[in-house]
C-alpha cells in the first residue's frame, strides 16, 4: 500500500527535495521517456528497469515502493494493453494485459 502523508502536496513535496534529489527526478523522468519510445532491448530487460525507475522514482517522492502504483509500463510504444482500465486499477494488485501486446504477458505482464 502507499502511504501518503495526509496534507502535504506534490508541491511541498517537490519544495522538501534537495537540488541533488531534484535533478535525479528530473533525470529519472528523462531516462524513463527515452526508455518507453525506444528501448535498448539487448542490454536489459525493459520491463524490469522501468519497474526499478518507478521504485527509485517513488522513493524520491517520499513514497512507498509499491509497483501496484506503478503507470509508465503502459506508455511502451507498441504495448496495446489498455490504458483507461489499467489507471483505474491503480493501486490494485490487478493488471489487464491483452493477448497481442508484444511487451507484456501472462508470464510477464509487467
Amino acid at each position: 500500500m502507499n502511504t501518503v502523508v495526509v496534507g502535504k502536496t506534490l508541491q511541498q513535496r517537490i519544495n522538501d527535495m534537495t537540488p541533488v534529489e531534484h535533478a535525479a527526478l528530473t533525470a529519472l523522468h528523462r531516462l524513463l521517456d527515452e526508455i518507453v519510445d525506444s528501448p535498448r532491448t539487448e542490454k536489459y530487460d525493459v520491463n524490469v528497469f522501468i519497474e526499478d525507475i518507478e521504485h527509485t522514482m517513488q522513493g524520491l517522492w517520499g513514497f512507498t515502493r509499491d509497483r501496484d502504483f506503478h503507470i509508465h509500463w503502459l506508455r511502451r510504444a507498441g504495448c496495446t494493453c489498455p490504458k483507461l482500465d489499467n489507471h483505474e486499477l491503480m493501486g490494485a494488485p490487478y493488471r489487464i494485459i491483452t493477448e497481442n501486446c508484444p511487451h507484456h504477458t501472462k508470464e510477464n505482464p509487467f
